[in-house]
């Protein structure tokens, strides 16, 4: 029967898990048909090389492959010369065509991917500023609360009103948030989140509750 129960337990953990998962972006972009592409083209490439290039040891009595004379004039000049050309040309023209369309659509891309990054690290931020208890005293939406607070000298409890965070990117800048967060603010209730001051946020972890806060 316990066995039973904490099997059931397990479950219900996984998938708890896998709710808070994020689902990840599984948009295919042009850069990676392009190298997708090429590498399967090298692939083939080489392996025709290697076919080809295993045949049987000549002879004594063969000529070696080096002092056979090579294909002629009147054979190159026919239409396997004129089908070397034209695929050469469409070729050509393939990548004429397919450069510009790459380079023009690559910038988009990076914005489009970055945008997803911001929106990510937003999404995940949000779940670190609740998790580390970051809501119980700046507010459910960064706009600030109190604190239960004990003065050191008097030994007195008293309610500290904790600042927005909504607008706390226009009154300090990026390095003093960030070190608030990690080492906290003496003499008041904020403790050290990260782990370099001895919390248990990481670096990515930080950067992500920042990117929720500045939202």
């Amino acid at each position: 029967m316990r066995a039973g129960t904490k099997l059931f337990d397990a479950m219900i953990l996984a998938v708890e898990a896998t709710e808070d998962e994020v689902v990840p972006d599984t948009t295919i972009d042009l850069g990676a048909v392009v190298i997708a592409i090429a590498v399967v083209s090298a692939l083939i490439w080489v392996a025709y090389l290697l076919r080809t290039g295993r045949t049987a040891e000549p002879s004594p009595e063969e000529t070696p492959p080096n002092q056979q004379p090579f294909i002629s004039d009147d054979e190159m000049e026919s239409t396997r010369l004129n089908r070397v050309l034209g695929a050469a040309v469409i070729s050509a023209a393939v990548l004429a065509i397919a450069m510009p369309v790459y380079y023009f659509s690559e910038a988009n891309r990076q914005a489009e991917a970055a945008e997803k990054q911001n929106e990510r690290d937003i999404h995940e931020g949000e779940r670190w500023y609740t998790n580390f208890s970051c809501v119980n005293c700046h507010g459910p939406v960064a706009g600030g609360g109190a604190a239960e607070f004990i003065e050191p000298r008097s030994k007195l409890t008293t309610a500290w009103s904790a600042p927005s965070l909504n607008d706390v990117f226009y009154r300090y800048s990026d390095d003093e948030v960030r070190f608030w967060i990690v080492y906290g603010r003496d003499g008041t209730p904020m403790p050290a989140s990260g782990l370099e001051g001895g919390g248990g946020m990481t670096s990515q972890e930080v950067d992500q509750v920042m990117a929720y806060i500045r939202s």
